[in-house]
């Protein structure tokens, strides 16, 4: 609105300014003729130039939306890297939870630390005599040359 109406008074008070001083050079006119004429002229430029001057004052500057909208970006972006930090300190937290969780298991088990499966057969030297003998930790192995029972030894 102000600046249609900006527009309308600045472009009337120019194109009766130009007539005013058209009259004057080329008809020979009085200038005296023309004074409440010039007074109209400069109210009307005088409006229009101040509607024109208040509606560019509240457009907002484009460099800075710029400036604003990459402020935006930045704060975005360290939001993002400060999730991502915040995530990565939980997940090591979870693991060094973990990890103290599974040495106290293992320590009040008696175990040296290193998890062995209860299941995973292992050759053992026959005491009797020599001989390869395969034991489980379910069940004691035997030795098919001498009759031997072999325990499971870690």
């Amino acid at each position: 609105m102000k600046f249609g109406c900006g527009c309308f008074f600045f472009v009337s008070g120019l194109v009766g300014l130009f007539t005013c001083i058209a009259s004057l050079l080329f008809l020979g006119s009085d200038i005296s003729e023309f004074k409440d004429d010039f007074v109209v002229i400069g109210v009307c430029l005088l409006l229009g130039w101040i509607l024109l001057k208040s509606f560019m004052s509240e457009q907002p500057d484009p460099s800075q939306q710029r400036q604003e909208q990459q402020l935006e970006q930045q704060q975005q972006q360290q939001e993002q890297e400060q999730t991502f930090i915040d995530a990565r300190q939980t997940s090591t937290s979870l693991y060094q939870t973990f990890t103290t969780v599974r040495q106290i298991i293992d320590h009040a088990s008696g175990g040296s630390g290193q998890t062995a499966v209860p299941d995973e057969p292992v050759t053992v030297e026959c005491p009797g005599c020599g001989a390869p003998v395969s034991v489980s930790p379910s069940s004691p192995g035997e030795c098919e040359y001498c009759g031997n029972k072999v325990a499971y030894k870690r």
